[in-house]
């Protein structure tokens, strides 16, 4: 019984310092740069354990520590900064209408590489998922062997089922009932399971962890490059309604009795006030 007990604590003791370790790595992404008194303030650690924290995620690479940049507060050593390593990166992508981009991010939302190019003709999206996993090849060309992906996402103009990045309709692509997250994991091997999001809902989220929505914890992002979408943030969460689908307003009707939409309704957002009747109202 005795041996059980101690089993257990250590796997109690084991899960408290996984819990600490990505704390520390999710403050130390989100900011960049960081104080470990910062750290030690957040978390409500002490200074050497904070420092035993960030001394491991140093090993990995995943961390590195820099001369603070604040204004040293009292007396005593000035606090250490730790800033975001090259240890581990992921893969992002657009998927749009007229194109395609990918990056390769590393920690702290660091943009290491970027790659364009033009959505084949057709919108099939097997042959979307060949270009899409071409270029991810090519923003990988010259990383360090030795650092691994960790994650791949991929955002598209359409309804996505996020469990499991099943496109259920994406209209202005010509996609309806589409497993691209699968047909994307079959080029890229190797265990990889992209993430698929809206492209609205993923665009609220960047704005609001990295963009024009820094500290705001209420905000709606509108997305009208061809089709007209919308993500929205609730209390420093994205509201994703009770299906995933929230903030899917582009084919809501808008002006009764109004143009046809290509989805067969009239007066949709999106063939209102959408990328294409703007550019035919402003000629």
């Amino acid at each position: 019984m005795a041996s059980a007990g101690r089993s257990g604590v250590g796997t109690n003791q084991e899960d408290v310092r996984r819990h600490n370790l990505g704390t520390v790595l999710g403050h130390v992404h989100g900011a960049g740069r960081i104080s470990r008194s910062d750290l030690t303030s957040r978390m409500g650690l002490n200074r050497s354990t904070i420092g035993g924290l960030v001394g491991e995620l140093e090993d990995l690479g995943l961390t590195a520590q820099g001369k603070s940049l604040g204004a040293r507060a009292g007396v005593g050593r000035p606090s250490v900064d730790v800033l975001a390593g090259p240890g581990a990166v992921v893969l992002a992508a657009d998927v749009r209408v007229d194109g395609l981009s990918v990056a390769r991010v590393g920690l702290g939302g660091v943009v290491q590489a970027r790659a364009t190019g033009p959505v084949p003709a057709g919108h099939d999206p097997e042959v979307i998922a060949d270009s899409v996993a071409e270029l991810m090849r090519l923003v990988l060309k010259d990383i360090d062997p030795t650092v691994p992906v960790v994650g791949v996402g991929a955002a598209v103009p359409g309804i996505v089922r996020a469990e499991d990045g099943f496109v259920r309709l994406a209209p202005n692509l010509g996609w309806h009932e589409v497993p691209f997250s699968a047909l994307l994991a079959e080029r890229l091997g190797a265990g990889m399971s992209p993430v698929l999001g809206n492209d609205a809902d993923l665009g609220a989220v960047a704005e609001h962890l990295r963009g024009a929505g820094v500290g705001v914890d209420d905000l709606v992002y509108l997305s009208g490059e061809v089709g007209v979408g919308a993500g929205v943030v609730v209390a420093g969460r994205p509201l994703e309604g009770a299906g995933g689908y929230a903030g899917e307003i582009g084919h809501v009707p808008f002006v009764p009795d109004g143009k046809l939409c290509h989805c067969g309704a009239r007066g949709c957002w999106e063939t209102e006030v959408g990328g294409v009747a703007i550019a035919a109202a402003v000629g």
